[in-house]
């Protein structure tokens, strides 16, 4: 929980959290995100991380457009919301000059990664199937193997956050059919169905606008995981878009430090 006194101490000081009034979590209705006295965040996910209740609906409709039934439908975080807030909660929203040049990929791995540890779906944490971007032969790398060999042993959808690859207008413009990830190493092919790309465009125009200027874009894919021969492959159930800045905090909102950033309430 939020201590009483946080928001008052420094935005660089270890202690600083924002209130909980303005980090936008009150605009969640109640059972979409609960804390823990651990400081664990629990939320309940538009599609969750078991893939047993998709292989259970009928054959007929494509996997990457199965949704509840509205009668059965309760109020859920969407996919761009937890993007938003393991940003948020990793603290790479906030930056301050005295951070200029410290804020590597290394570093932004490890915050995602400690990050993804103490949020949950369901009975899962996050970290357990979170891929994110890599070089070769690195530890990210193998990182993301060994989630992606456990995700397809325990039938678990797997979630790959990284910044889209550099836009190439030879490659990129039209329908996209394998998702432009920057450090896709460890990482299986991901296949992008033409609905799911189709809803991307309409639904985050001012993200793709900002990638095709050369503009930093974070993007976030629930995945169901195939295993195949010669390689593992990934189908995209769902894709969220995040612009951010050089600094990686989001564009928008309001100010935090110097650093600006939406509020929750406008992820739900």
């Amino acid at each position: 929980m939020v201590a009483p006194t946080a928001p008052e101490h420094a935005n660089e000081c270890r202690f600083y959290s924002p209130a909980p009034e303005r980090s936008g979590m009150q605009g969640y209705e109640r059972g979409v995100v609960e804390e823990g006295d651990d400081g664990t965040l629990r939320i309940r996910l538009a599609r969750g991380l078991l893939e047993q209740a998709a292989k259970a609906d009928s054959a007929h409709e494509p996997r990457s457009i199965q949704k509840p039934s509205a009668g059965a439908r309760k109020p859920a975080m969407t996919l761009l919301g937890l993007l938003h807030l393991l940003w948020q909660e990793a603290r790479l929203n906030v930056w301050y000059p005295a951070m200029d040049g410290k804020r590597t990929s290394g570093l932004v791995h490890s915050a995602l990664r400690k990050t993804a540890s103490r949020i949950k779906v369901g009975r899962l944490a996050l970290s357990e199937v979170l891929l994110l971007s890599a070089t070769p032969r690195s530890s990210a790398e193998t990182a993301n193997e060994s989630v992606v060999q456990d995700a397809i042993q325990r039938s678990r959808r797997a979630m790959a956050v990284s910044p889209l690859a550099r836009f190439d207008a030879g490659k990129h413009e039209g329908a996209i059919f394998k998702l432009p990830l920057a450090g896709l190493f460890g990482m299986p092919y991901l296949k992008v169905p033409a609905e799911v790309w189709q809803d991307t465009e309409k639904r985050f125009k001012q993200e793709l606008a900002a990638w095709k200027r050369g503009e930093r874009v974070v993007a976030m894919a629930q995945l169901n995981l195939e295993a195949g021969n010669p390689g593992t492959r990934a189908q995209v159930l769902d894709l969220a878009l995040m612009h951010v800045s050089e600094q990686l905090g989001f564009q928008g909102g309001f100010v935090i430090g110097v650093q600006r950033y939406p509020t929750l309430a406008d992820m739900n």
